[in-house]
């Protein structure tokens, strides 16, 4: 994890300070991009519209920049499709999907990607005959707020996922994405149009692993600070019947088994962490069952729901990264790396997987190009 450096990353003299994970995944890779080749530049603001072939090889790619100036990118050994997927492209997700219950997906499903992944690069492949393979499979992920399908950082093991109808838990919250995501479905409500709305709470942590700050204040429709005793108001202020009770009992439960080192009644849970509510803890680290308090403990509540995160489909490639047209034939010139491509991850992806895919792919690709 990088913690903070000057960077001239553009060669102009002005030096670009970054930090933790943006300077990992994009300062340091485009720095050292820039550095080993002078000739190495990077387009920005500039959108690619076509692939350029003569003779039936791509030779180029034809892009416009944000003010009009339009761009031809000539290219003599290859060109590298790396344009990522196509989760923000809701409809195109609703129109090719075949892995989750038609039901459950709708055009108010939130996305974790940026607005600029629409699958653009996958159709200027395909307007070349290029073949698609595996399209129609969509990782969604579970941990994203329901207001604007943005991705909410925190660890599972440290939170329950209560069901705004039951007030109970309803899922192993440690467990795989899909069974998340379609758990939520199922057991969550429908909450300003999103499907699978479910509440996220957790203790009063001050940080965790993921960089959570001191609990302060509430971010308007997405998360909220209360004590356990305020559960009921904060519900009938969000419009909804669920029973604070229930929530609170469900709570206890969950953290008796922590607290008693047994499996929670009704939903296990594989690797929990803590307590939801306040216990004093004694020289061992055990907790002092009698001094157990969830009405007075500092919550927070969270309203999460599955977002389009990561689309499995994608541009049929070789073990060179080629990409092939519908008859199993490289495209001369054309080659592809990352998310666009599909064949990879079949119908889900473990989490982190997508960043060994990227680095690798990439470097295939490179290297196949070069030769």
């Amino acid at each position: 994890r990088m913690t903070g450096c000057n960077v001239d990353a553009n060669g102009d003299g002005k030096k670009e300070h970054y930090a933790s994970k943006w300077g990992a995944y994009v300062m340091a890779p485009l720095t050292h991009m820039l550095s080993v080749n002078k000739h190495n530049k990077v387009v920005k603001s500039t959108t690619a519209k076509d692939l350029i072939m003569e003779k039936g090889r791509v030779t180029g790619v034809k892009a416009v920049m944000d003010n009009g100036t339009a761009v031809i990118a000539h290219a003599r050994k290859g060109v590298i499709i790396a344009s990522g997927g196509y989760a923000a492209n809701v409809e195109k997700v609703i129109q090719t999907n075949r892995y989750w219950p038609a039901k459950y997906l709708s055009y108010n499903t939130g996305t974790t990607n940026r607005s600029s992944l629409l699958g653009e690069g996958l159709a200027m492949a395909e307007n070349i005959g290029a073949d698609v393979c595996g399209v129609g499979g969509t990782q969604l992920l579970p941990l994203a707020f329901s207001a604007d399908g943005l991705i909410a950082k925190g660890s599972i093991e440290t939170a329950v996922f209560i069901s705004p109808e039951t007030g109970k838990r309803f899922v192993d919250e440690c467990a795989e994405r899909d069974v998340l995501s379609l758990a939520a479905f199922k057991n969550g409500v429908k909450y300003k149009g999103v499907k699978g709305t479910f509440f996220c709470i957790r203790g009063d942590v001050k940080t965790d692993e993921a960089g959570l700050d001191a609990i302060s204040k509430d971010i308007p429709g997405k998360e909220w600070t209360r004590k356990g005793k305020e559960l009921a108001s904060l519900f009938k202020e969000m419009g909804l019947e669920t029973d604070a009770k229930v929530v609170l009992e469900t709570i206890r439960e969950y953290d008796m088994a922590g607290i008693e080192h047994r499996q929670p009644k009704d939903v296990r849970k594989q690797h929990p962490v803590g307590l939801i509510g306040v216990a004093k803890q004694n020289a061992d680290g055990s907790y002092d069952k009698s001094t157990y308090d969830i009405e007075n403990a500092t919550l927070r509540i969270r309203l999460l729901a599955p977002s389009l995160h990561h689309t499995m489909g994608g541009l049929r490639i070789d073990t060179s990264r080629r990409v092939l047209d519908k008859k199993g034939n490289a495209i001369p010139g054309l080659y592809a790396a990352g998310e666009v491509t599909g064949g990879i991850f079949g119908g889900n992806r473990l989490g982190g997987n997508a960043l060994t895919e990227v680095m690798v792919s990439g470097r295939i690709a490179a290297k196949a190009v070069g030769n």
